[in-house]
């Protein structure tokens, strides 16, 4: 998740995807309380919550994308960049992963032994969306090196790359769910969300057309319907919840976030959306984004069940309206907190 404008002191469109992205974050983690529990709702409730979340999730490559246009073109020393990341999100995500931490145990914090809390921080992440931090931050390791790539004059290379990564990262998969393909032929560097760090750059630096914002458009909305229809038919066939066409790295995944990417740098530019006070608070939850993703679990769970007054979750209602009413209220008290907390000086530096 990127934390701050590194090419100038706003760009606009960045600010607009990233609000755009952490809101589809908060979504996504409204609807699974749907998708853990698959088999326990009728299928109209399922069909709601799969369209829902195919909308939506385009939200993690989306940051990855804006993260490689803003750091790969940026000139720094290695010493510079790495205090940079330090502060502005290794310190801030070690604190939180300690907060979840004890938010998760509670009081059976002695169930919690030393190898179980070891899992959590090195590999699951001590709670379930922090897994998007452990790939973040291993492409920043990787910044400096991916910096000698970017020249003006070799862009053609980056999408040979690109090329690569499409053939050996969503093909591949594919091959492999449906065929039992295998190889021992495969390019490391060419997988992960690597690929959506370079692709962020390559498109970020495109002239887009109203002519190209068409077709992302189409392209957007077609790739979505594939996921939720290709989603609700594989779960069936297979009796359970199957994630293969929600994942960010199947081909379809990559298709819609390239579309979105597109197609909301030309609506960042519309009106009403560039103007008033729209765009001041677009601004205003953009310098957010990043304490709302640390934060909007907790704000979930005291909303859903660690409250004694009552439950708010999406079973309050039909999906078709509660998913949005859940999402825009956990949105907007994270947003408040967030604001408040950066206010704070102590507390800023937790919550950048």
């Amino acid at each position: 998740m990127t934390i701050e404008p590194i090419k100038q002191e706003s760009v606009y469109w960045v600010d607009f995807i990233r609000v755009v992205s952490i809101f589809f974050v908060v979504m996504i983690h409204v609807i699974e309380k749907i998708i853990n529990n698959w088999n326990s709702y009728p299928v109209q409730l399922q069909m709601i919550a799969n369209m829902y979340d195919s909308i939506v999730r385009m939200s993690v490559a989306l940051f990855f994308m804006v993260s490689g246009w803003l750091l790969l073109p940026k000139s720094e020393n290695i010493r510079t960049f790495f205090i940079k990341r330090f502060s502005k999100v290794l310190f801030p995500f070690i604190i939180w992963s300690i907060i979840y931490l004890f938010w998760n145990c509670g009081i059976r914090l002695g169930a919690c032994d030393s190898l179980w809390i070891s899992r959590l921080f090195f590999v699951h992440g001590t709670s379930h969306h922090f897994w998007f931090m452990y790939p973040l931050l291993g492409i920043y390791i990787l910044v400096p090196v991916l910096r000698l790539l970017i020249q003006p004059d070799k862009k053609h290379i980056l999408w040979y790359f690109i090329g690569l990564w499409i053939i050996f990262q969503p093909i591949m998969s594919i091959a492999t769910e449906f065929w039992d393909f295998k190889t021992n032929f495969i390019l490391p560097m060419a997988t992960g969300a690597i690929g959506f760090f370079i692709l962020g750059y390559l498109l970020g630096e495109l002239v887009i057309s109203y002519r190209l914002f068409v077709m992302a458009m189409i392209g957007w909305i077609l790739s979505t319907i594939f996921i939720a229809v290709a989603t609700q038919m594989l779960s069936k066939y297979l009796g359970s919840f199957s994630y293969f066409f929600y994942d960010y790295l199947s081909l379809t995944g990559v298709i819609n976030a390239a579309t979105g990417f597109i197609m909301l740098r030309w609506l960042s530019e519309a009106r009403p959306i560039s103007t008033g006070i729209v765009s001041l608070y677009i601004q205003k939850i953009a310098k957010a984004s990043f304490g709302i993703y640390l934060i909007h679990i907790i704000v979930l769970e005291v909303l859903d069940r660690r409250n004694p007054w009552i439950s708010i979750n999406i079973d309050i209602g039909n999906p078709i309206w509660s998913i949005p009413f859940v999402t825009i209220l956990v949105f907007l008290i994270c947003f408040f907190i967030v604001n408040a907390m950066q206010k704070t000086k102590i507390l800023k530096k937790i919550i950048p």
